[in-house]
Formats: C-alpha cells, sequence, structure tokens
C-alpha cells in the first residue's frame, strides 16, 4: 500500500485504475515456463493442453492479488481515502493511496481488508473443488491423489488453493510493511496513541523477521552444501 512510480495500465475496475511494473511481465513468462512441463506430466496431457492450463492458472493467481489489492482499495475509500491506483510487481501488488490512515481503526480496517479478501478468494476455490469431487474426497484432490481423476480444472484449484494459502500466510506475518505488520501497528498505535512510535515498532519487528527469513536462508545454503559435500566424499 506504498507509492510507486508509474506503471503500464492493463484496465478500469470499479473506479480503480490496475496496472503492472515491467518486471510483472517477467514473472508471468517465467512462472508459465517453469510450470508447463510438471503440469503436462500430470495431466498426461498433450502440450497444448497443458499450456493452456498453466497460462489460466498463472492469471487466475495474479487475478487473486488483484482481489487482494482491491480489499484495500475498497476499505480505504469507504474510509473517505482517494485510491489513486492499484499495481501489481513481481509476486506482489501495492495500492497507491492519496494519504495514510488517520487513526487506529482506520488503519487496521485497510491492512486487514486484503487478507479477508484473500481468504474469501480461498472458499471460493475450494468450493469449487468441493462441487467437483466432493468435500469426502477434498483432501485427496488438493494433493492430487493418484485415486481422483486429475483434470485441467482440478489441477489447477489443487495449485491456486496452497498458493493462496501462502500469500495469506505471508502478509499476515507481523512484519511491516506487510499487512500484519500494518495491523501490529494499527494495535500498538490504538494502545499507546502515538502514531510514530508505533510505526517504528511494527518497522522493528519487520527487521527482525528479515533477520530470521535471511537467518534460516542461510542455514538451508550451509545445510545444503554439507549435503553435498557428503555425497561426493562419498563418491
Amino acid at each position: 500500500m506504498l507509492r510507486r512510480s508509474t506503471s503500464i495500465k492493463l484496465f478500469d475496475l470499479f473506479g480503480f485504475r490496475v496496472g503492472v511494473d515491467a518486471t510483472w511481465f517477467l514473472v508471468l513468462f517465467l512462472m508459465i515456463f517453469v510450470l508447463s512441463g510438471p503440469f503436462r506430466q500430470t495431466l498426461h496431457s498433450s502440450d497444448g493442453v497443458a499450456y493452456m492450463t498453466t497460462v489460466v492458472s498463472v492469471l487466475l493467481l495474479f487475478a487473486s492479488l488483484i482481489v487482494h489489492e482491491l480489499g484495500h482499495a475498497i476499505v480505504a475509500r469507504r474510509q473517505g481515502i482517494e485510491v489513486r491506483q492499484i499495481d501489481l510487481y513481481l509476486f506482489g501488488g501495492l495500492t497507491q493511496m492519496s494519504r495514510d490512515a488517520a487513526s487506529p481503526g482506520e488503519d487496521f480496517k485497510i491492512a486487514i481488508a486484503g487478507p479477508v479478501a484473500t481468504f474469501l478468494v480461498i472458499l471460493l476455490f475450494l468450493g469449487v473443488d468441493v462441487a467437483i469431487v466432493g468435500v469426502h474426497r477434498l483432501t485427496h484432490a488438493i494433493v492430487l491423489d493418484s485415486d481422483i481423476r486429475i483434470t485441467p480444472v482440478l489441477l489447477s484449484l489443487s495449485w491456486l488453493v496452497p498458493m493462496n494459502v501462502l500469500l495469506l500466510v505471508f502478509n499476515l506475518v507481523p512484519a511491516f510493511p506487510l499487512d500484519g505488520g500494518r495491523v501490529a501497528r494499527s494495535v500498538v498505535w490504538r494502545v499507546t496513541g502515538d502514531k510514530r512510535r508505533a510505526t517504528l515498532v511494527a518497522a522493528r519487528m519487520g527487521q527482525a523477521f528479515s533477520l530470521i527469513l535471511g537467518g534460516f536462508g542461510l542455514y538451508w545454503l550451509t545445510s545444503l552444501g554439507g549435503l553435498s559435500s557428503r555425497v561426493m566424499g562419498s563418491s
């Protein structure tokens, strides 16, 4: 929900300009390229069917991101804040607003609206999944169990549900400027009555999360290097 430079306009939706950063096209083509092979193997279909399934699935993922940002934008507009545009970039999005929240309540409502919208998207995809396979086979469908006949629609849903769950969980991490960090800021703001202090606390939480994430990444790389050494040593 920060301001960003001019993007490439895609369309207008509910009075909001929706655009994309140039990096979005790179990620779009990269995801289609990477997923086409696994999708074809899972479907046991032609390249054409697998490619179309991949394209539709990736576009639906980006549509989910737009819905997420629409949640922020619609609630912000209801709070009297002008929303200038919604931009997609890499794996995320930004809702550009004319001003920041003026109260803790306003801040909380705008911040939580995105995750709520994503949660509704997850329920929608799960609902379609249930309509196809039934509630008792839902888990089998999501993990693409061999007992389930895998169709392009089922494969797309089985990919989109965990991807949106990942999006929801990531955004709820209490690390500013993620939505969870903004929710945390609104709570600290309400308790202390000091927006500047609340922003500082939320920013420090974000820095701590970055350090933790970096530590996990370093540990993973170290573990991977150790594994490679053992494999080479045993050969």
